[in-house]
């Protein structure tokens, strides 16, 4: 028995020292990150740790971080497979601004000395999987190298937290000239906070009028519509409110839309009905509720809206069905697309599904929100899932010993009351 306590006690102790292997080196990335950047305003390199399994290519190893009057300014680059890399702390996203040089993207984030510190959350969306990501990282700053005693000249620097646009508004739209086009609403929130949101319309440097929530599509070209959400708890550097901006790209053209077309072919809408059409991107809520409802169903999805307008600009709602044609990405084989429709709760409603050359086709009495996919949800194991397997395989290498030395001392017992029923019996 004591000898069974002693088997024990080791096994245990082996599995306690794997587990904290398996983690060693988060506990090192966080304590580093408790260690401020030292020396007076400039500009520093620092090393960085992704919680990543696979892909940390495609980002920068290194961040820089521009120190000035006790602010700071962490530049953080991505390649071409990356969308967008937002950062959100405490609920609220941090302030940014972009750059591109040799096929990278370069975020410029806001941060003050406390968030610097922390582990910091981001989504990153996968353009060739259609899908969001999200992954943590820590700058290792006691490692932090100063390159320049200078920051660059990038004029008013972006508060720390911004407010967020939610719309139903897709980033762009292919509509046929002389269109009146019906402004999407917006509202934004930074936090719990409700932000205003002002509309605007250009076409070329020129403002186009949007009273009364319409723009009038009076020239072939390029329109765009800025959504721009203000915030006054928040200051940028210099001094002014906090703001975000989302543009809508609207392209007046003479032919059909090329994104999503339209055939109807049971005579339901009125003469000179329009298609209002787009793809809907991240930066939307409408886009995450989408991410949300396809994880289970496809990792390889692209989000449309459609709705059909009569010739003043008035919505027109359905009195039976209409064919959908959606121009999806190359890479999508269209035999075995699916189409889903989904409503303003984030439900998926699954729709008949055909390829029509460069489009997949479907036929709906619905207006909104639809999905083209193609079925298959990768598996990716969490880091927790790992541990548990190697957690398992110590138990079951463990129990192993233990079963094998109990049986080998009662064989041993067993052999010793053979040995003493023979000397009795002499």
């Amino acid at each position: 028995m004591v000898k069974f306590k002693k088997i024990f006690a080791v096994s245990i102790a082996v599995f306690a020292l794997i587990l904290c292997g398996l983690f060693q080196s988060a506990s090192i990335a966080y304590a580093a990150s408790e260690q401020v950047i030292s020396g007076g305003d400039g500009t520093y390199t620092v090393p960085v740790n992704l919680d990543l399994k696979m892909g940390a290519d495609h980002f920068t190893n290194s961040v820089t971080v521009e120190k000035q009057d006790g602010k700071y300014y962490m530049t953080f680059g991505f390649d071409s497979s990356i969308g967008y890399l937002n950062l959100n702390l405490d609920g609220k996203e941090v302030g940014k601004t972009s750059e591109k040089k040799d096929g990278w993207t370069y975020y410029t984030y806001t941060l003050s000395e406390n968030n610097l510190k922390s582990k910091l959350s981001f989504s990153a969306y996968i353009n060739a999987m259609s899908r969001e990501m999200n992954f943590t990282a820590t700058l290792n700053l006691s490692s932090s190298d100063r390159t320049s005693e200078t920051v660059r000249d990038l004029g008013e620097r972006p508060a720390e937290f911004v407010p967020v646009i939610s719309t139903k508004a897709a980033a762009e739209y292919s509509l046929k000239v002389g269109t009146v086009f019906p402004i999407p609403e917006a509202t934004a929130t930074l936090g719990n906070e409700d932000s205003p949101v002002v509309i605007t319309a250009v076409f070329g440097n020129e403002s186009v009028d949007v009273s009364g929530g319409k723009l009038t599509l009076g020239n072939v070209g390029e329109y765009k519509i800025i959504y721009k959400a203000t915030n006054s708890q928040y200051k940028t550097s210099l001094g002014n409110d906090s703001f975000s901006e989302y543009v809508v790209t609207v392209h007046s053209v003479t032919g059909e839309n090329g994104i999503v077309k339209f055939r109807d072919i049971n005579h339901v809408l009125p003469e000179k009905a329009g298609i209002l059409a787009g793809k809907v991107t991240d930066g939307s809520d409408v886009y995450e509720k989408a991410v949300s409802a396809m994880k289970k169903i496809a990792d390889n999805f692209e989000v449309y809206s459609a709705e059909f307008l009569s010739e003043d600009g008035e919505v027109i709602a359905l009195s039976g069905k209409v064919e959908l044609l959606f121009r999806a990405d190359d890479y999508f084989d269209r035999t075995k697309a699916e189409v889903y429709y989904m409503d303003n709760n984030g439900e998926l409603t699954k729709l008949s599904a055909s390829g029509y050359g460069r489009y997949v086709a479907t036929e709906t009495d619905k207006t909104g929100t639809f999905i083209v996919c193609i079925p298959g949800v990768a598996f990716h194991m969490p880091m927790w899932g790992y541990a548990l397997v190697l957690a398992g395989a110590v138990v079951m290498v463990a129990g192993a010993v233990v079963l094998s030395l109990l049986s080998r001392n009662r064989r041993r017992t067993r052999r010793g009351k053979v040995s003493d029923r023979t000397v009795y019996s002499k």
